[in-house]
């Protein structure tokens, strides 16, 4: 992925070229490594719903948090993208989680971050969990 990132920033490779070694990188870690981490030895540290709020479909950087949050013995509920609000309170009830994990690549999305919040807040359960946004959330009170 590094030389990925290289040669596009060269001019070597386009947007497809990205597109296709991030799906090939999920593939490989799906099938090699995630397993392994599932039978690591070690009590669990907590649990995470981890997503992409809703508008937005950028899963590379959760992807990569939710991974090293495996890796360090969190066990990880992946909600996917573009999740609603509601979809991330059902799942904080659903999976009892300690932790839950916003990401929103795109400045226009932000607002939905919030939104989660708000949600969590109606559901009296903000204060149950922590929240944990990522990749630029300036401004944005959790």
């Amino acid at each position: 992925m590094v030389e990925v990132g290289a040669r596009f920033k060269r001019g070597k490779y386009f947007l497809p070229e990205l597109v296709e070694a991030g799906e090939l990188f999920n593939s490989l870690m799906e099938r090699y490594v995630l397993p392994g981490l599932s039978t690591r030895a070690g009590s669990r540290r907590g649990l995470v719903v981890i997503g992409t709020v809703r508008g937005d479909i950028h899963d590379i950087g959760k992807n990569l948090v939710a991974l090293m949050l495996m890796v360090n013995r969190f066990e990880v509920v992946d909600l996917g993208v573009d999740v609603s609000p509601v979809g991330f309170v059902e799942a904080v009830k659903k999976y009892k989680s300690d932790i839950v994990g916003m990401s929103a690549l795109l400045s226009t999305i932000m607002l939905e971050v919030r939104k989660v919040i708000d949600a969590l807040k109606s559901s009296s359960l903000r204060e149950k969990v922590k929240r944990m946004p990522m990749e630029g959330h300036k401004g944005v009170s959790l």
